[in-house]
């Protein structure tokens, strides 16, 4: 997966490293600006659409979970613990 900026989440499959297949683009509210995964959950820092949650349980089709808006933008995260 990979922050996409203004295009959202690429969903990518990189089993074949020598050959990567996008799998799906989740569009967002905001900009992704970076993305971090936990479990099956992508963090993502989208800007002006805050952090938001993305369950990736089946990456063909991705859904939010969560969202919360924080003062400012939000463009960097980092993810501590499970």
């Amino acid at each position: 997966m990979c922050a996409a900026g203004g295009a959202g989440l690429h969903v990518v499959d990189v089993t074949n490293p020598a050959a990567p297949r996008l799998v799906t683009t989740h569009r967002l509210f905001g900009s992704a600006y970076d993305v971090r995964l936990a479990g099956s959950i992508a963090w993502v820092a989208a800007g002006a659409g805050g952090l938001q949650a993305i369950d990736l349980s089946d990456p063909e089709f991705p859904f939010v979970v969560g969202l919360r808006f924080v003062p400012g933008l939000a463009r960097d995260l980092v993810v501590a613990g499970e």
